[in-house]
């Protein structure tokens, strides 16, 4: 099954697609891993969090919300949520 595919032209500009549920699986793959880091101590785990954290802000919010606007909108939603990250470190 392909998780990701790319269209260079539609009706408009190249886009990507993924979806909903390949979205949610590979969300899945991430927590899974972090546990597994978090119980063998592995240094590295902070940046399997941060790839969570930016699906997690891409995915969810946009189900959630509907969409994120631009890449403006994006990274204050997602430093709030590394905020929220920090402090359950």
């Amino acid at each position: 099954m392909t998780l990701c595919k790319y269209r260079s032209q539609r009706t408009y500009d190249g886009q990507f697609l993924i979806d909903e549920f390949d979205a949610d699986g590979l969300q899945r793959v991430l927590y899974r891993k972090i546990a597994y880091m978090g119980t063998s101590n592995d240094k590295n785990v902070a940046y399997y969090i941060g790839a969570s954290v930016a699906l997690s802000t891409l995915f969810d919010y946009s189900r959630d919300a509907g969409m994120i606007d631009r890449q403006d909108n994006f990274m204050d939603i997602f430093d709030e949520r590394i905020k929220n990250v920090e402090g359950d470190l």
